[in-house]
């Protein structure tokens, strides 16, 4: 009799088991968020996750085959941090690429976005911003993340040839904003030149940070305070 009920215990966790884990591989593939679920709070997936898409036209892509950019996430990990912090509540971590895709949706260019970042971590879907940062016609964009509670780090990425690219800026001088968001729309001050602006802790103030292209990289030009965002 005690064989008999441990059987039917092991068959329902099993069957428990496999209803959850099917759930949340179905809202993988659908290119989806994977969202919270009560029973579980980790889940590794090689099922590549969209946390961003924007449409593009042949003007924004440098190429008339592309008509999407993307990021996913092509291997990691999302997962619901329950202590309390800057990272509660869901997170996605792993690899991550930027693609353009065609009408088809099959990728044409990709760069892995690891690449450019020590580690990666994102907690929501958004929407890319896009400019003309350095006045070359290409359309840019900017994709950051969390560094402190009211600051953000930033690279520029550019669509040139109908491929996807880092654009430059000097080693000593990070991209930096208080506006916390994955992608951001600077504020252009010229035509090759934008502008940032982020709280010191250490000084108790708002700086304001313009950078500007020259020759074949930013450079910060200008530093100086300001009254807020």
């Amino acid at each position: 009799m005690n064989q008999v009920l441990a059987a039917v215990i092991l068959f329902a966790s099993l069957l428990s088991f496999s209803v959850s884990t099917g759930t949340s591989s179905s809202m993988a593939q659908s290119g989806t968020q994977v969202p919270a679920q009560a029973n579980s709070s980790h889940l590794t997936s090689q099922t590549p996750t969209i946390l961003a898409e924007a449409p593009l036209d042949s003007n924004m892509s440098g190429n008339t085959k592309a008509k999407y950019l993307v990021l996913v996430m092509t291997d990691g990990q999302y997962r619901i941090e329950e202590e309390p912090g800057p990272f509660t509540g869901p997170n996605w971590t792993g690899t991550f690429e930027l693609q353009l895709l065609d009408e088809k949706r099959s990728p044409l260019s990709t760069l892995r976005l690891n690449d450019a970042f020590d580690e990666l971590l994102f907690q929501k879907s958004f929407s890319f911003a896009f400019a003309d940062y350095n006045h070359d016609g290409n359309i840019d964009f900017a994709i950051g993340q969390y560094a402190s509670s009211n600051l953000y780090t930033y690279k520029l990425f550019t669509i040139r040839d109908g491929k996807i690219e880092r654009l430059p800026i000097e080693s000593d001088n990070e991209i930096v904003s208080s506006e916390r968001s994955y992608s951001v729309l600077f504020a252009q001050v010229s035509p090759d030149s934008f502008k940032t602006v982020y709280y010191d802790n250490s000084l108790g103030k708002y700086l304001e940070r313009v950078y500007q292209w020259k020759n074949t990289t930013f450079s910060l030009i200008r530093e100086a305070e300001t009254d807020s965002l």
